[in-house]
């Protein structure tokens, strides 16, 4: 439910407040918030952030904003697997 994620985005609690953060941002596909959320210092989910934020650009056919976010995923990130293949299949 995004309206009760939307409540607990200011949660005292850093981990509830950080997870409900991305998630409102990811379920209503929101750019501005998903940008918001990776600027955070200990943003739990920033790479999935950049990810789909990727994602939303290339469903919108914005390819080289799909790429600037894939290429600001972490080397050691274990996401940057798949951001490999989305930027080399997904990505033309």
């Amino acid at each position: 439910d995004t309206k009760r994620l939307n409540e607990l985005k200011n949660s005292k609690l850093p981990v509830i407040d950080d997870l409900s953060a991305y998630e409102v941002a990811s379920r209503t596909s929101d750019l501005k918030g998903l940008d918001s959320y990776t600027l955070r210092q200990a943003a739990i989910y920033k790479d999935l952030a950049f990810v789909q934020s990727a994602v939303i650009y290339m469903s919108k056919n914005e390819i080289a904003k799909a790429k600037e976010k894939l290429a600001q995923i972490n080397a050691e990130s274990p996401i940057q697997g798949i951001a490999a293949v989305l930027n080399h299949y997904g990505v033309k």
